[in-house]
């Protein structure tokens, strides 16, 4: 009896230790499970703060350039202005010059005009004395020859004159290109409202890139434009090019041109001047993309040709082959 007890209580307690035992296991394998979610949500965390400090360090030196733009641009206009200054004080020379030298002329010619009338008085006489004649004659050549060169000397002062005014013209329509660059770089504002990427233009909008960005070979980029004073904007050209921010490369716009055998056209951007209106850019790029993050650059474009990237002209729409919302 008393050993029958004793199996059947040794019975119950092994199958209580196994029923602890699975419970216990089922409960280590449940932690791990949650500890590997967490070690991987660590990792995505992890991720995401390292690419948000890539892109901290992108949109620094972003910055940083735009700064260094902006820099150039002002120390520009204040280099003309130095230079404007200094033209107008060699003007004010020049002219002070040409005052003095008239002067000089006019004080000989009155002194010609008197020999004039001194010889016009002798001749008159009854005994014409044609020494005293010949003498007068030969200051007046003295003197003609004096205004001559002071004329000459004139002439050229003139013309110094002329071309440093010239400069000065030159140099003022450089300061108010400037300012202008200076104006619409920092004071306009870009509200983008669409970027898309597609297939083909009337295809679904795509939200991950595929390697090289083989599904991605049309863009689509709407935008609003406002400057305090509207009329700096209208009729100004501007153009806008696709980024790829981890090579640095420029995305190439493909155009068809019935002008070409090829019928194709390649070029960096897309050109547009502004007329008031919702700016609406198609953008077709096949070529494939290295890139896993992309942005949208909008560029100023001077009468002297040069571009100049707009202080709220950049806007990342690509992070990690997603794509971002506005």
């Amino acid at each position: 009896m008393t050993k029958s007890l004793t199996i059947i209580i040794s019975l119950v307690l092994l199958v209580s230790l196994g029923i602890f035992s699975a419970i216990q296991v089922k409960k280590l394998n449940q932690t791990k499970s949650h500890l590997s979610e967490q070690l991987k949500s660590i990792d995505n965390l992890e991720g995401a703060i390292e690419t948000e400090k890539e892109d901290k360090i992108l949109l620094t030196q972003l910055n940083t350039d735009l700064q260094d733009e902006n820099q150039f641009l002002r120390d520009s206009i204040i280099r003309l202005n130095e230079i404007i200054a200094g033209l107008r004080r060699k003007v004010k020379r020049q002219d002070d010059l040409i005052a003095e030298l008239q002067g000089k002329v006019n004080y000989l010619q009155s002194q010609y005009d008197g020999k004039k009338k001194d010889i016009a008085v002798l001749s008159r006489k009854d005994n014409v004395d044609q020494q005293s004649i010949a003498a007068i004659e030969a200051e007046k050549v003295m003197i003609k020859e004096q205004i001559d060169n002071f004329q000459s000397e004139q002439n050229n002062v003139m013309t110094v004159k002329s071309e440093a005014e010239s400069l000065i013209q030159d140099k003022m329509e450089s300061e108010d290109r400037f300012r202008k660059i200076v104006d619409v770089v920092n004071n306009t504002r870009i509200k983008f409202q669409e970027i898309q990427i597609k297939m083909n233009p009337t295809g679904n909008p795509v939200t991950r890139l595929i390697t090289d960005g083989k599904n991605w070979k049309h863009t689509t980029i709407n935008f609003f434009m406002n400057h305090e004073d509207a009329k700096v904007l209208l009729d100004e050209e501007f153009l806008v090019k696709i980024i790829d921010m981890d090579f640095q490369e420029e995305i190439v716009l493909v155009e068809s041109n019935p002008m070409l055998k090829e019928k194709i056209e390649e070029r960096i951007g897309a050109p547009f001047y502004y007329d008031g209106n919702l700016v609406e850019i198609n953008y077709n790029n096949s070529n494939p993309k290295r890139g896993k993050n992309f942005e949208v650059q909008v560029y100023y474009k001077s009468d002297d040709g040069e571009e100049y990237l707009l202080l709220d002209g950049v806007k990342q729409f690509i992070r990690d082959g997603n794509i971002v919302g506005l």
